[in-house]
C-alpha cells in the first residue's frame, strides 16, 4: 500500500501535467501533444505501477498465508492448553485423594495370588519390607487378599520384632483407609 501511495505521489506532477495537456481534447490529440519522452515516461510509470501492484498483491498473499498459519498454530496451542488443563485437574484429583488417604491402589490379581500362596511365616519378613517402603501398597495388598490369608500374614508379622507396631497400623489402616505411622 505504501509503494502505491509513494508512486502516486511521485507521479502526481506528471499526471497533473497530462490532465492539463489533455483538457477537453480527445485522447488522440493528447497522445499527439505529448513528446516522445513524456510518452515513454507515462508507459514506464504505468508499467512500474503494475509491477508495484503485483508485488503488493504477492506480499498480501504471503501475509494472508502467515495469518492462516498463525490461526492454525493458535488453535493447536488452545487445544494443547485444554488437554494440559484436563491432565492437571486429573493429577490434582489424584493428589488430593492421596493426601486425604483415599488412595485407590489396586494390586494386580497375579501379585495378590502370589502373596496368598506364600507361607505366612516366610512372607512376613518380605511384607514388613514392603510396608516400610510403600505402606499404601501393603495396605491395598492386605485388603485384596482373602480374609483368612491376610489374617495369617498379619499374625506372623506381629510375631516379628517391629511387626507388632506394623500389625497395629495395618489393622487401623484397613478399617479407615488412612495409614497412621506411630513413632517409636
Amino acid at each position: 500500500m505504501r509503494w502505491a501511495l509513494l508512486i502516486l505521489f511521485l507521479l502526481s506532477p506528471f499526471l497533473a501535467a497530462q490532465d492539463e495537456v489533455a483538457g477537453d481534447k480527445p485522447e488522440e490529440e493528447v497522445d499527439a501533444s505529448l513528446t516522445d519522452n513524456q510518452k515513454a515516461l507515462v508507459v514506464s510509470s504505468v508499467t512500474d505501477l503494475k509491477e508495484a501492484e503485483d508485488k503488493l498483491n504477492e506480499e498480501l498473499g504471503k501475509i494472508n498465508n502467515r495469518e492462516t498459519r498463525l490461526n492454525i498454530l493458535m488453535d493447536n496451542l488452545k487445544n494443547q492448553n485444554e488437554e494440559i488443563s484436563a491432565k492437571e485437574a486429573s493429577i490434582r484429583k489424584i493428589l488430593d485423594q492421596f493426601q486425604s488417604g483415599e488412595t485407590t491402589d489396586t494390586i494386580p490379581g497375579v501379585q495378590v495370588a502370589h502373596w496368598e500362596s506364600r507361607n505366612p511365616i516366610v512372607a512376613a519378613k518380605d511384607f514388613i519390607l514392603l510396608y516400610q517402603q510403600e505402606p499404601s501398597v501393603a495396605v491395598a495388598l492386605v485388603k485384596q487378599m482373602k480374609k483368612k490369608k491376610s489374617a495369617r500374614l498379619i499374625d506372623e508379622v506381629s510375631k516379628l520384632n517391629t511387626g507388632k507396631k506394623i500389625a497395629a497400623e495395618l489393622h487401623e489402616a484397613i478399617g479407615t483407609g488412612i495409614i497412621k505411622k506411630s513413632d517409636g
